[in-house]
């Protein structure tokens, strides 16, 4: 339904993207724009299912501002294929070795 507030539609994708269904969309459009090529569903139910950096181990926290804890997906660049799911402190130190 289209809004003539550009306000009401303003705060009601705000709310859209704070549910599950939101946050899964946001976080696929970004890793397309990014140039993952992997199958993305299948991607995000592994992002999903992991509580722990696959390099050492650290628990992801749960905060939406980012810090060493963060999970991401880890990917190649020149390729776009999944690696990995990694804290932000192994992805950042991963790129310099990969």
């Amino acid at each position: 339904m289209p809004y003539k507030d550009k306000e009401k539609q303003l705060e009601a994708m705000k709310k859209w993207c704070r549910t599950d269904a939101g946050q899964k969309s946001v976080i696929k459009a970004n890793w397309k724009r990014i140039g993952l090529k992997s199958n993305l569903d299948e991607i995000w139910e592994i992002y999903q299912e992991e509580k722990n950096c696959w390099i050492c181990g650290v628990e992801f926290t749960k905060n939406k501002k980012r810090n060493k804890q963060t999970k991401v997906m880890d990917h190649d660049h020149k390729t776009g294929e999944f690696r990995m799911i990694l804290c932000n402190s192994c992805n950042v130190s991963e790129r310099n070795v990969l």
